[in-house]
């Protein structure tokens, strides 16, 4: 079997200070993790669920009417949209050019 783990590397815990410090980290990177969950659940249930308060009636409306398999090419439809839209510039409408000059080749 192998030995117990050494004190010494839990001896900066003995500090009342640095203890109160560690805690309150580990506290919030949890809190940290779930809201970056949370963040990224809501965003993928607004995108591909369409679970929005407009989305969601009309998608729920055409898909009682027309079928689940339209209702879901409607909403990909619109995802499509919104990034394109999103994608679009408010400035001249021109898109930026994402290719730094000095990764471009001459061709």
């Amino acid at each position: 079997m192998s030995a117990p783990p050494s004190t010494a590397m839990f001896a900066a815990l003995a500090v009342p200070n640095f203890r109160r410090y560690v805690s309150g980290q580990a506290l919030s990177l949890i809190g940290t993790w779930v809201e970056t969950v949370a963040q990224v659940t809501a965003l993928w249930s607004m995108a591909l669920v369409g679970s929005t308060p407009i989305g969601s009636p009309v998608i729920g409306a055409l898909s009682d009417v027309a079928g689940p398999r339209y209702a879901l090419a409607l909403g990909a439809a619109a995802c499509l949209a919104a990034a394109g839209i999103g994608r679009w510039p408010a400035r001249g409408g021109q898109v930026p050019d994402l290719v730094p000059p000095a990764r471009r080749t001459a061709g």
